[in-house]
């Protein structure tokens, strides 16, 4: 790498890779050499069947020196900002919602501590049929308390209407899959509900069920559209989170949107991390035409939550590709409520970090109408593709304030087809229209918004940013033909934006990432009490494999992790972080640091 190294570990490669349908080469993880190990680095034991038992843990020590040499790479704004956030000897760290969790979002408690939902079929149904037990809307619909859902399938999951999440304390554990699991055919939505963990899954509405709309926002006469006919364009989004609190989206992937293909409005403590936002459908069934879209991001703050740096979101490590606009769009509050004063107009914080946005159309990132918007922009590495009309990163459209804090992107803007990007060292060169009231910061004077905080340890440099996200970003245990796909044109700098999914299909009318998908199932004796935990894991550690309790106790982790959140990360091979120290470099002010020192006994 040509500048920097991460400030805290990298997380593991995840991704399993598989040939491209196109007879190309396989896209697999970046060789790379390792650099000094930080302080306390955690190392994985991957599980399997034929693995013998071993600590869970394994952990390394070096000298806070090495720290200071990690320092030393970052952006000089960061590490003033590092140097003056963590003050603080006897910090308490916030169990996070797993490990490698990031930003606001990270608060999720998820199922923790509940019940565990076994998804055992592909099947769904619709509003007057009878419930499907072992599906995945069954495993949401049916929750009492708090759950985590698990698979003992892989497949596609065709959605007979939109599902919709209310439940609260929900964990979706996609990593639980033989295979993976792709969601299709509507739109998912996180919907006024709270502590939400949704995990390596796959998300594609697609135009499948389309309804044909005028205009005006009217069904046309007689009707028309696609399959059933009853999805309208305007709330076709692969994913989004709306009027939700403490929901983390980690690797999942979301293609083939009609409106947005992920978005996140009027919520608190959101994160979204490693996911892969790709091929929005453009000039599909929206009745306002074009709309060939990435993220619409928009917040509900107060000015007390301002001034506490509280209640936003973060964007950490995703990629946007071919998307013409929102990529993503950031505002605040669109529509006054009765009796509510502009003054009392609700704002967005937002992290956008370590983010890679590829073949943006008219639009990269860059504000969306009304309300004041606060943004830290650190890390990203922006790369102009086929149908990209300029080489601007961001742009501001003088409606409302912005508040913009950006260091250390990097672009490649000249569309050559070579990855020979560079890091920005003209901002202005890069981001457009601020004026009046709007702040454009990242002189040596400036620091990052406080509410960074919550990602600020995990920040590194924009060319290894890139480097992550081809390697291990969206439900990249088990890449589909979809994910490949985008990955290799983001290496090839190839690919475009789409009007449908059909336009995919092979000659012989495959539609590969649907068409192709391998159902598989669990032998009955994988987990026979049915917690969550395969009964080999529960015998490697001393659990028992007959007792289903076992599942919410503190055997395993030090921090508070139950025993089944344990094995959920091992799934993904990464594990429980140890618990909270603080280390003083010489000579400077002390720094928190969440890589944590296991107990000795």
């Amino acid at each position: 790498r040509s500048n920097g190294r991460p400030i805290a570990r990298p997380e593991p490669t995840l991704a399993r890779y598989s040939e491209l349908n196109d007879g190309g080469t396989p896209v697999g993880p970046r060789d790379r050499t390792t650099s000094e190990r930080l302080i306390a680095e955690l190392h994985v034991i991957p599980w399997s069947h034929t693995s013998k038992p071993q600590p869970i843990l394994q952990v390394p020590l070096t000298n806070c020196t090495q720290e200071a040499s990690a320092l030393n790479h970052l952006p000089h704004l960061l590490v003033v900002f590092l140097l003056t956030a963590f003050t603080s000897r006897h910090a308490v760290a916030q169990l996070s919602a797993f490990p490698g969790a990031v930003g606001q979002g990270a608060a999720s408690a998820g199922g923790r501590g509940g019940d565990v939902y076994r998804v055992t079929t592909l099947d769904d149904y619709g509003r007057t049929d009878k419930p499907v037990a072992g599906s995945l809307r069954h495993g949401i619909e049916s929750a009492t308390g708090p759950r985590t859902i698990v698979f003992d399938i892989a497949g596609g999951i065709e959605l007979a209407r939109p599902l919709i999440i209310t439940h609260d304390n929900l964990t979706i554990a996609g990593q639980t899959s033989p295979g993976g699991v792709t969601v299709w055919g509507y739109n998912t939505s996180v919907n006024r509900a709270h502590d939400v963990v949704i995990r390596y899954l796959r998300f594609r509405t697609g135009d499948f069920n389309a309804q044909q709309v005028n205009a005006d926002g009217t069904p046309s006469s007689p009707p028309a559209g696609k399959g059933n006919m009853d999805l309208r364009g305007d709330s076709a989004d692969c994913l989004s989170v709306v009027a939700s609190d403490r929901v983390i989206l980690d690797h999942v992937s979301t293609s083939w949107g009609m409106d947005e293909t992920l978005s996140v409005t009027t919520s608190r403590n959101v994160t979204v991390q490693h996911s892969m936002i790709a091929n929005s459908l453009n000039d599909s069934f929206h009745n306002k035409g074009p709309h060939g879209y990435g993220s619409l991001v928009r917040g509900e703050l107060t000015a007390a939550d301002r001034a506490a740096n509280q209640g936003g979101y973060t964007f950490y490590g995703n990629l946007w590709a071919h998307h013409t606009h929102r990529n993503p769009s950031v505002g605040g509050q669109q529509n006054l409520q009765a009796g509510q004063s502009e003054d009392e107009r609700r704002s967005t914080d937002v992290n956008l970090i370590n983010n890679v946005v590829y073949d943006w159309g008219a639009q990269p990132t860059h504000r969306n109408n009304e309300g004041l918007v606060r943004a830290n922009l650190i890390g990203n590495y922006y790369v102009a593709g086929p149908e990209s009309q300029s080489g601007r990163i961001f742009n501001e459209n003088n409606k409302a304030e912005t508040q913009l804090y950006q260091d250390a992107n990097w672009v490649d803007g000249d569309r050559d087809n070579k990855h020979d990007g560079a890091l920005i060292t003209k901002p202005l060169q890069r981001i457009s229209g601020f004026s009046g009231t709007d702040k454009l910061l990242g002189s040596d004077a400036a620091q990052p918004f406080g509410f960074l905080s919550s990602v600020a340890e995990h920040v590194i440099a924009g060319d290894a940013a890139y480097d992550r996200v081809v390697s291990q970003v969206g439900a990249s245990l088990w890449r589909d033909a979809i994910d490949t796909k985008i990955i290799h044109e983001l290496q090839t700098r190839n690919g475009q934006i789409i009007d449908t999914q059909e336009s995919l299909r092979t000659p012989t009318g495959l539609l590969a990432g649907l068409d192709d998908l391998v159902v598989k199932t669990r032998p009955a004796n994988f987990d026979q009490d049915g917690d969550g935990m395969p009964d080999d894991f529960e015998r490697m550690h001393n659990l028992n494999p007959l007792d289903p309790t076992d599942r919410n106790g503190l055997n395993l982790s030090d921090q508070g992790y139950t025993n089944l959140e344990v094995y959920l990360a091992s799934a993904t091979r990464a594990v429980p972080e140890p618990n909270a120290t603080t280390l003083s470099l010489p000579g400077v002010i002390s720094l928190l640091f969440t890589h944590q020192l296991r107990r000795r006994n």
